[in-house]
């Protein structure tokens, strides 16, 4: 469904798309699932808790991704 959902993504060349994945305690589904269709961006639970993460960062670097491939001519992700 995810892939489904990249390819619209591409296709429509003006939409985010946002999934939320959930697993067990650990990321392994989201990191199977980023590793096949290849997102913008993914962001992994163990990561984000390694880092210490505020939603607030996580927010900023969802933002800055956007920002630097919409400089790049991509609307899409």
């Amino acid at each position: 469904m995810v892939g489904n959902l990249t390819q619209d993504a591409a296709s429509a060349v003006k939409y985010w798309h946002f999934v939320k994945l959930m697993g067990r305690t650990a990321s392994k589904i989201t990191l199977e699932v980023a590793l096949q269709t290849k997102p913008a961006i993914a962001f992994i639970s163990e990561e984000i808790a390694e880092k210490n993460m505020s939603l607030e960062d996580i927010v900023d670097h969802a933002v800055h991704v956007i920002i630097q491939r919409r400089l790049s001519g991509i609307n899409h992700g």
